[in-house]
């Protein structure tokens, strides 16, 4: 299983008349179907946009045809994690901009979002895998739904992929929620970095 925060597909049609995608090769998720001729893979991620509910169930059963399991935010809750809090917090700190992340009722707000959004992937990834599978969590945007999903299905064995470099110590720690973000890491039974550099932050 590979749990991204996006899924490699490119919405084609998406409405009453017609529900159609196809596989994004631009996208670098997508460049990773080389995997899917090896083992049998699945995705779980969300589509970049609001689904409208009567259009869900559908949308599901087009996906599920392409290996893809979709999870559906509304677009108030995708722009706070998404946007807001992976944008003004994790995004330049992965990128080794320091920052002023101070705690703020506004902060809180945005990292309560950021865990919701975290937990709907959690919730939808741990209804679908089965005992003593494996499942790839990619991208700082899920590092909380690591931890979910491993506490929701023990045995599954969970590894975390840094799409990113990892920040030194000395960044990571004007993260407000630093430790959570970290015991959620430790939770995964590996954690991939790009670069060997990335490992020893």
């Amino acid at each position: 299983w590979i749990i991204d925060w996006l899924l490699p597909v490119t919405v084609v049609s998406l409405n009453d008349e017609k529900i159609e995608f196809a596989w994004d090769q631009t996208n670098l998720r997508g460049k990773l179907d080389c995997i899917q001729s090896l083992t049998d893979v699945y995705w779980v991620g969300w589509l970049g946009q609001q689904v409208p509910s009567h259009l869900q169930a559908e949308v599901c059963a087009e996906l599920k045809k392409i290996k893809c399991f979709p999870v559906f935010l509304d677009d108030d809750l995708a722009s706070a994690s998404f946007g807001l809090y992976v944008g003004r917090v994790l995004r330049p700190t992965f990128a080794h901009i320091i920052n002023a992340h101070e705690q703020t009722v506004e902060q809180d707000e945005l990292w309560q979002a950021y865990v919701d959004t975290n937990r709907h992937f959690s919730a939808v990834a741990s209804g679908l895998v089965s005992p003593g599978d494996v499942a790839l969590v990619m991208g700082y945007e899920l590092i909380i739904a690591a931890s979910m999903l491993k506490r929701s299905v023990p045995s599954l064995r969970t590894a975390f992929w840094f799409l990113s470099p990892f920040p030194s110590s000395e960044v990571f720690r004007t993260v407000a929620r630093r430790n959570d973000l970290l015991r959620s890491l430790l939770t995964c039974d590996l954690v991939g970095f790009e670069l060997f550099d990335y490992s020893r932050h």
